[in-house]
């Protein structure tokens, strides 16, 4: 059983435990090498004032970085587990949410390939990352509904948070070969993310438009490909936006079936010298269901 698998199965089987809301979604983000997203979710309603919810999303990054002197393949897995521990409701047509919110973030990240050096010499590497991010955030939202118009709007921000980066390098050149491994546990502070929705609510057909972005500063050593410690400040930026609708006439017994379709940009400053250092972006599209 892969990992896409395990995380359908676990959100399954909490909402088999518990007769409330549950929320599906298989995300495909199409490169030039193709990657699967999957991602369910299951919300706990107490009250009409009091929910909790938890969240599982599976990302399998891979991509080639190709030029005449370097080709380095990347591969790897990603998970978000995120929880609103509770969260409280108030108001009337207009209602404001608050929550306790904790995420983790675990990535395995490999790299293998090769890079030709100035003096013609081709270093061999293989780089492997694992990054974890641990993250108790405070989760606002506002929600409205006007008739068939439904819009909501939630943020979270994580004053203080933990990085724990650890780096296994192995690179050979002219069969002399090196090995290095680097642990980095560390912290951030203010991490920011935010999502938002518009839906026209309809039996036949609901359109809907989403947006989001997030924002993480990270710092942290790193072994480049020749072996040296080097340090990153860093600020990681993504935003997204995506349109579709829930196709009511295909569903039954409060299901329906949604598919959205958008773009996702990804940006990483480098904050010391004030440079982009990556600036590139990914085709989305969603299938799912609600009920």
């Amino acid at each position: 059983m892969n990992k896409n698998h395990a995380a359908l199965l676990l959100c399954f089987s909490i909402a088999s435990f518990c007769p409330t809301a549950f929320t599906l979604e298989l995300d495909v983000s199409p490169k030039e090498n193709g990657t699967l997203d999957v991602s369910a979710g299951h919300t706990f309603v107490w009250s009409d004032a009091f929910w909790s919810s938890v969240s599982l999303s599976v990302e399998n990054p891979l991509s080639v970085d190709e030029s005449d002197t370097m080709y380095v393949a990347l591969s790897g897995t990603s998970m978000e587990l995120s929880a609103d521990v509770l969260g409280v409701r108030f108001g009337g047509p207009v209602r404001f949410g608050l929550a306790l919110n904790v995420l983790y973030n675990p990535s395995n990240l490999k790299e293998v390939g090769y890079v030709d050096l100035p003096d013609s010499t081709r270093l061999f590497l293989i780089n492997e990352r694992r990054i974890e991010l641990l993250l108790p955030r405070l989760k606002a939202s506002i929600s409205s509904v006007a008739g068939p118009l439904r819009f909501s709007v939630e943020g979270e921000a994580s004053p203080w948070y933990i990085v724990n980066l650890t780096q296994s390098l192995t690179t050979t050149i002219g069969g002399d070969t090196m090995e290095k491994t680097l642990p980095n546990p560390g912290t951030g502070s203010w991490a920011t993310s935010a999502d938002g929705s518009i839906v026209i609510k309809g039996s036949v057909l609901s359109p809907e438009v989403r947006f989001g972005f997030d924002s993480v500063p990270m710092a942290y050593n790193y072994l480049d490909s020749l072996g040296t410690e080097r340090y990153l400040d860093s600020l990681i930026v993504n935003i997204r936006l995506m349109g579709g609708a829930s196709l009511g006439f295909l569903g039954a017994g409060g299901a329906a079936p949604r598919v959205l379709a958008g773009y996702e940009w990804n940006r990483v400053l480098d904050r010391a010298s004030g440079a982009w250092i990556v600036e590139d972006g990914s085709l989305l599209l969603s299938i799912g269901f609600s009920m």
